[in-house]
């Protein structure tokens, strides 16, 4: 009888929390209840939206932009096909656009950091929705859906924790919801960063985040532990719409250790 030895490597570990995050939020956390926390003043202050809020860094900071190209399809947990595309405008600008037609299943988008990029504080990104699901509402389970949902998942042990920034149609910037799958081993936050208004849809929402201090603030936490990977959805399976939206300009910033 032959033993085979398996080697856990940390890329291999890594791999397992990255299909254990979209289990954990894009399946198991859709048949969890909401629970409506209203709005935390800090939070709805802390997200600048519109508004460069970066200052000069110093030696010992760093800022790099992420290309739209390292977006990855989730094949595992999305339908078939794939309505994302990257996009070149006439001024040499990319984008990623999004355009889900109903009844597709959602696809779903994904960012693995590497070990070098554990130390991220700061992040920003630009987005628009142009069509939304119109009857979406972050905190009815069954009207789950947003034009354009940003997640960030941090690990911490044994622990998974997701920030959910969503562009949404109905809820007021800077409401809070509460979604924990498998409390306490995993954790949901969504936070309302911008609501869809017809008279500006075209114009583009560019999202500042400090990452550290909003995870804080949200999970009543010391520390905030290490960021592992970023998660992008547009979707409108529960409502039946056709939802459009277009994201670019993902920048992360933070400290060299």
């Amino acid at each position: 009888m032959k033993l085979f030895m398996i080697r856990i490597t940390s890329k291999f570990c890594f791999r397992i929390t990255y299909i254990c995050f979209f289990v954990s939020v894009f399946v198991l956390s859709m048949s969890a209840q909401p629970v409506h926390i209203g709005k935390i003043q800090d939070i709805a202050a802390a997200i600048n939206c519109g508004k460069d809020s970066y200052e000069s860094k110093s030696t010992n900071e760093w800022q790099i932009s992420l290309p739209l190209s390292d977006f990855k399809r989730v094949d595992s947990l999305s339908g078939k096909g794939n309505y994302y595309s990257i996009i070149t405008q006439e001024n040499n600008q990319v984008i990623l656009r999004a355009e889900y037609i109903p009844p597709e299943n959602p696809v779903r988008l994904g960012y693995q950091f590497s070990d070098t990029m554990l130390d991220v504080s700061e992040m920003s990104w630009t987005w628009r929705v142009l069509k939304p699901p119109f009857q979406g509402d972050e905190s009815r389970r069954k009207n789950n859906d947003c034009g354009a949902g940003i997640y960030l998942v941090f690990k911490s042990k044994m622990q998974i924790f997701v920030i959910k920034y969503v562009y949404s149609t109905t809820v007021s910037p800077g409401t809070v919801i509460r979604r924990d799958p498998l409390y306490p081993l995993q954790r949901l936050c969504i936070v309302v960063a911008n609501k869809w208004n017809e008279d500006d849809m075209n114009e583009w929402k560019q999202v500042n985040v400090n990452v550290r201090d909003d995870f804080k603030r949200l999970f009543n936490a010391k520390e905030c532990p290490p960021l592992r990977g970023i998660g992008i959805m547009s979707d409108g399976d529960n409502t039946k719409d056709k939802v459009v939206a277009e994201y670019k300009q993902f920048v992360l910033m933070g400290v060299k250790n």
